[in-house]
């Protein structure tokens, strides 16, 4: 598979596309109707990104393994990785990424890394495995970037879209600080269970909600005629992200997080990090459940 090839999904009213580069989910429709927005180079060229074996940046943009530097881009190699295809249908795909000489300049690590999208008539589904082909533990954090289109409906204005939660808050959140975690922590005010969302949240940054114990949102216009619905069940963390003048909204479920501010230890040692014990998979899923008529 080339990079550009995609794989296209239908089960009854939904459709996807879902590209080998990145195994990035591309097109997101119910009943003709897309979820993810168009990218514009000039704002952001993604649309659902893949991210591993890190989420956000590193430090110098280095990781260190047994006191070796390895150069690490932000969100890692996923992005810019073509995965193969293993198997696929009318409603699924799995695609797969394993450990070569182009991933261990980066992560000195054997690893097999499964995506399978799903469609049904509800929604999409989309199960991840990690699984630690070496002989010693491996540290990894996984992450879903999804951009969707904000306002859902072209007669919705942004700021009468909320997020609503199974929690009735407050929840801890942060501020990035140059696309690391800062030390300082907020508490995310909900009305209702819900935030209002509006372009100027994201006037200087992303927002950081920390160990969420619900773990399922709903995205949706305030007058309940369109919405989304996400569930991520082994993920604690999620990023909100936009640009005032982009029409997306990033809600990004993430196992782990960017360097913290001032570390300087080993990837083993960094917050965050699931370890995965030689032979072992590490399990995790998403759901997206669009909610229009």
């Amino acid at each position: 598979m080339s990079g550009e090839t995609a794989i296209h999904l239908r089960s009854g009213r939904l459709t996807a596309s879902v590209a080998a580069q990145g195994a990035e989910l591309r097109t997101l429709t119910v009943a003709g109707q897309e979820l993810l927005w168009a990218p514009e180079t000039a704002l952001w060229d993604g649309t659902s990104q893949v991210l591993f074996p890190v989420v956000g940046r590193v430090i110098d943009d280095v990781v260190r393994v047994d006191g070796r530097a390895y150069p690490m881009p932000a969100h890692g190699f996923a992005p810019t990785s073509v995965f193969s295809l293993a198997s696929c249908g009318e409603d699924f795909c799995i695609l797969e990424l394993r450990s070569s000489h182009a991933t261990w300049i980066h992560y000195p690590y054997d690893f097999l890394l499964r995506l399978e999208y799903r469609l049904s008539n509800e929604g999409l589904s989309i199960h991840v495995k990690i699984h630690n082909l070496g002989k010693t533990v491996m540290p990894a954090s996984f992450g879903l970037h999804p951009g969707f289109r904000w306002p859902l409906l072209p007669d919705v204005p942004k700021e009468r879209h909320l997020l609503s939660f199974d929690e009735s808050g407050p929840i801890a959140c942060t501020r990035p600080v140059d696309r690391l975690v800062g030390p300082d922590r907020q508490e995310l005010v909900l009305v209702r269970q819900a935030l209002n969302l509006a372009p100027s949240l994201f006037e200087k940054s992303g927002i950081a909600l920390l160990e969420l114990q619900k773990r399922s949102l709903r995205y949706h216009t305030d007058d309940g005629r369109a919405g989304i619905r996400l569930a991520f069940p082994e993920m604690d963390r999620v990023m909100l992200w936009s640009r005032p003048s982009g029409d997306f909204l990033c809600i990004e479920p993430l196992l782990g997080h960017a360097d913290p501010v001032g570390f300087s230890g080993e990837l083993m040692e960094k917050p965050g990090m699931a370890h995965v014990l030689p032979g072992e998979n590490l399990a995790l899923s998403v759901t997206i459940t669009p909610e229009f008529p």
